[in-house]
C-alpha cells in the first residue's frame, strides 16, 4: 500500500508547481526512472485542453511594474520623446535601431510581477540579463522583437517563449538564459572594453515604464572600477560599470549600452535615485569574464525555497536529462537518502509539466504516474502499482481537487 504521507508530500508540490533546485551530491541516476515510462501516456492523455501560462485576457493587464522598482523613480516620457528619435553624435541611428533592436527580448516573469529586458548574445538562443530581473525565478517567459507592435496592450499574450535560466553570479548582478527554440536568432557583438572612453556617444535599447523597445541616448561620464551599489540595502553588488547620462528606467534592467558602432559595450543596471543623469551599466570586461566562467560551468543557478515554518523541506533539482542545454526534469529527495522519489517531467521541453512520477519504496522504479489530464493546473489521475510488483495495477482520481485520489479502479495496461 502507498503511504498517505507519501500523497501529502505530493499534493505539497503538484499545488505549488514551483521550480526549486539543489547542488546534486551522489544521487542515483535518472536512466531507469525515466525509460519505464511503457504506453501509460496513451491511457490517460486523451482529448488534451490546452492550457498556457499566460492567460488571454488577463495577462497585460497584470503585469505590476511597481514592483519592478530597482531604477527608482522617474517621470515617464512624453509621446513626442517616445516616437521623435533625437541623437546627439550617432550617425545612422535608424539602422542601429532596426539592427539591434531585434536582438533585445522582453523578459517577464510567470506571476506577471516584474519585466525587464534581455540581450540574445549567441545564435542559438542565451541571453544575457540583470540577476535582479529574475531573481527566485527559474523560468522566464520571453517575447521577441516585432517592429509592427509598438505598445505592449498591442502583443500577443499567446505568442512568447519559455527561457530555462541557467547561471547566474547575484554578486556581480548578472544572469545568463538559454531560450527553448530551434530559431536561429540575432545576436549582438560585444565590444571592446579597451575602447570605451569617457565622452563616448552611447546608447540604448529597452522597455522603460513598459515602452518596449524604447531608443535612448547620452554620453560616458565617467568609469568606474570596483564600485558597489545595493538594490535593497542589504544585498551589495560591485563590479566595473559604465557611468552614463544615457535615460534608463525600470524595464529597462538587463537591456544593451551601445557604442556608436553598435556593439554591446554594458547591461543597463541602477541609477542613483533622485539624481537625474547618474545612470550605471555593467562593462563589458564583467560580461566576457562571467560568460566564459558560465562556459567552464560555473555559477550555476540554484533556487532553494523553504516550505512553511514547520515543514520538512523540499528542494528539487533541475535536469537535462537529454543534454541539449534545456532542462526538462525536476527531481526531489523528499526523505534525504540521496536517492529520488519524485521526478516532474516536461517530455517536449515547452516550460510545462507533462507528468510526474514517484518511486514510493525506494527501489529506483517508478510506481505512480500522475497527469493533468485536461491540463487545468491539477493532476488528478495516479496510475499505481499498489503492491510494488513490477505491474501497475490501480488508477486513482482525485475528484475534490486536494492531491489525493479518492477513487479507485482497477487499471489494465
Amino acid at each position: 500500500m502507498i503511504r498517505i504521507s507519501l500523497f501529502f508530500l505530493i499534493l505539497i508540490f503538484v499545488h505549488g508547481l514551483i521550480f526549486h533546485s539543489f547542488s546534486q551530491n551522489e544521487l542515483k541516476s535518472l536512466d531507469s526512472l525515466l525509460n519505464n515510462k511503457e504506453n501509460i501516456i496513451a491511457s490517460v492523455k486523451e482529448d488534451l485542453d490546452s492550457k498556457n501560462i499566460v492567460s488571454v485576457v488577463s495577462f497585460l493587464g497584470r503585469i505590476n511594474f511597481e514592483s519592478n522598482d530597482y531604477l527608482g523613480k522617474f517621470n515617464l516620457p512624453s509621446d513626442e520623446q517616445i516616437n521623435i528619435i533625437k541623437t546627439r553624435g550617432i550617425n545612422n541611428v535608424s539602422e542601429m535601431y532596426k539592427e539591434n533592436s531585434k536582438s533585445i527580448v522582453l523578459l517577464i516573469t510567470s506571476d506577471y510581477s516584474s519585466m525587464g529586458a534581455g540581450c540574445i548574445v549567441t545564435a542559438d538562443g542565451y541571453i544575457l540579463t540583470n540577476y535582479h530581473v529574475i531573481a527566485k525565478n527559474n523560468k522566464m517567459l520571453t517575447f521577441l522583437y516585432d517592429k509592427n507592435i509598438t505598445k505592449i496592450e498591442d502583443m500577443d499574450p499567446e505568442n512568447f517563449k519559455i527561457a530555462d535560466v541557467i547561471a547566474a553570479i547575484p554578486e556581480k548582478d548578472l544572469a545568463i538564459l538559454k531560450l527553448s527554440t530551434s530559431q536561429k536568432l540575432k545576436n549582438l557583438r560585444l565590444g571592446n572594453n579597451s575602447e570605451i572612453e569617457v565622452g563616448q556617444d552611447v546608447f540604448a535599447i529597452g522597455h522603460p515604464e513598459s515602452f518596449i523597445w524604447t531608443f535612448t541616448d547620452g554620453v560616458i561620464s565617467q568609469l568606474r572600477n570596483n564600485y558597489e551599489w545595493s538594490y535593497d540595502g542589504r544585498n551589495k553588488c560591485s563590479g566595473n560599470v559604465i557611468q552614463t547620462q544615457t535615460p534608463i528606467n525600470p524595464g529597462n534592467s538587463g537591456g544593451p549600452l551601445f557604442n556608436t558602432n553598435g556593439d554591446l559595450i554594458g547591461i543597463n543596471s541602477f541609477r542613483t535615485e533622485g539624481a537625474e543623469g547618474l545612470n550605471f551599466a555593467i562593462r563589458v570586461d564583467e560580461l566576457n569574464k562571467f560568460l566564459e566562467e558560465v562556459k567552464e560551468g560555473k555559477h550555476k543557478y540554484n533556487v532553494v525555497v523553504k516550505k512553511d515554518k514547520g515543514s520538512d523541506e523540499i528542494l528539487w533539482d533541475r535536469i537535462d536529462s537529454n543534454r541539449n542545454g534545456i532542462y526538462d526534469c525536476e527531481a526531489a529527495d523528499v526523505d534525504g537518502n540521496k536517492i529520488y522519489d519524485i521526478v516532474k517531467v516536461d517530455e517536449n521541453e515547452d516550460g510545462f509539466v507533462d507528468y510526474i512520477v514517484v518511486d514510493s519504496n525506494q527501489d529506483n522504479v517508478i510506481d505512480i504516474y500522475i497527469y493533468d489530464k485536461n491540463r487545468d493546473g491539477h493532476f488528478e489521475y495516479f496510475i499505481m502499482d499498489r503492491n510494488t510488483d513490477g505491474y501497475l495495477d490501480t488508477i486513482g482520481i482525485d475528484t475534490n481537487g486536494d492531491g489525493v485520489p479518492n477513487e479507485f479502479r482497477k487499471y489494465k495496461g
